[in-house]
C-alpha cells in the first residue's frame, strides 16, 4: 500500500514537472497553446508544441496575441501601440484650460483633463456665472459644473510602429453631463412687462465632438461642439444658460460650443 502511494505521489510530481516546463501561449480568441517558445521578435513569436520537441516550427503573429506564460512564471503581456502606456510614458498627461471666449458670453470657465489610459481621459469643469460680460443686462451671478468622459479617436486601421502623437491630441466625441444655478433680472414667458429677479436651476445631458491639438508637450487648444437634451425651471421659450442654450420650454433640445486654451501638467 506504502509502495502505491509513493508511486502515485512519484507520477503526480512528474505530472506537474511536466506541466511547469512548458510555456503557455494564450491568444486573444481564448485559445491556448501548450508550447515551448523559441523566439519572439518585434512581429512573430515562433514556438514547437509541447509535445512535438522534435517536431516543425510554427510562427504565429503577435497581434493575435494576448500573452504568454513562459515555464518560469514569467508572463510577457502584448498590446498595441495605441493602447501600451509606456509609449507615453514621457508626455504630459493632465491638462489645465480656461475657456477663451467665456467672458465675453457672461461667465468664465475652467477645465480640468486627466488622461486615464491611451484613448480616454476624464474631464471636469467649473463655471462662474457672471464673471464676465454682463449680458442684456442680466446682472447674473451663479455657477454650472460639468464631467465628461472622453474616447479620442483612433485610425481605421493600423500600421506597424503607429501610435498617437501625443496622449492628449486628436479629435474626440465626450458625453457629458451638466448642472448649473443662478439668479438673474428675466423677462418673463410673453417679454412684456418688468424683469423680475429669478433663480434659474438647470441641467444637461450632451454630446460633444471635438478636436485637441497639443503643441511641444505643454500647449493646447481644444475646440468642440455639442447637441442633447436640456431642462430647468424657467418658462421662457428658449434661454441661453451660459454653458448651453435650449429651446423651448421644460425637457427640450439644447447645443453648446466651446474654445478652450491650457497648459498641459505632469
Amino acid at each position: 500500500m506504502k509502495k502505491l502511494i509513493f508511486l502515485l505521489l512519484l507520477m503526480t510530481l512528474c505530472a506537474w514537472n511536466a506541466l511547469q516546463a512548458q510555456d503557455v501561449i494564450h491568444k486573444k480568441n481564448g485559445e491556448t497553446i501548450q508550447a515551448k517558445v523559441m523566439e519572439v521578435d518585434e512581429d512573430k513569436v515562433k514556438y514547437r508544441i509541447f509535445d512535438e520537441p522534435d517536431g516543425p516550427t510554427y510562427t504565429i503573429d503577435k497581434s493575435l496575441l494576448q500573452k504568454i506564460v513562459f515555464q518560469s512564471g514569467r508572463t510577457e503581456v502584448f498590446q498595441d501601440n495605441f493602447t501600451n502606456p509606456e509609449l507615453y510614458s514621457d508626455q504630459r498627461k493632465h491638462a489645465i484650460k480656461i475657456g477663451f471666449l467665456s467672458p465675453l458670453f457672461g461667465n468664465t470657465n475652467f477645465t480640468y483633463e486627466r488622461n486615464i489610459k491611451p484613448g480616454r481621459s476624464f474631464e471636469t469643469k467649473v463655471g462662474f456665472i457672471g464673471l464676465g460680460k454682463n449680458l442684456d443686462n442680466r446682472d447674473a451671478a451663479g455657477v454650472f459644473f460639468s464631467a465628461t468622459y472622453k474616447f479620442y479617436r483612433t485610425p481605421d486601421y493600423y500600421m506597424r510602429g503607429m501610435r498617437y502623437a501625443h496622449i492628449l491630441k486628436g479629435g474626440y466625441v465626450k458625453p457629458e453631463l451638466t448642472f448649473g444655478f443662478y439668479e438673474a433680472d428675466l423677462w418673463g414667458s410673453d417679454f412684456n412687462g418688468e424683469r423680475e429677479r429669478r433663480s434659474v436651476n438647470y441641467g444637461a445631458v450632451m454630446l460633444n465632438l471635438g478636436k485637441q491639438w497639443v503643441y511641444s508637450d505643454i500647449f493646447l487648444i481644444d475646440m468642440f461642439f455639442g447637441f442633447g437634451y436640456g431642462f430647468d425651471n424657467n418658462d421662457n421659450i428658449a434661454d441661453y444658460h451660459y454653458n448651453i442654450t435650449k429651446t423651448g420650454d421644460g425637457l427640450n433640445f439644447a447645443i453648446g460650443a466651446g474654445l478652450n486654451i491650457g497648459i498641459l501638467l505632469k
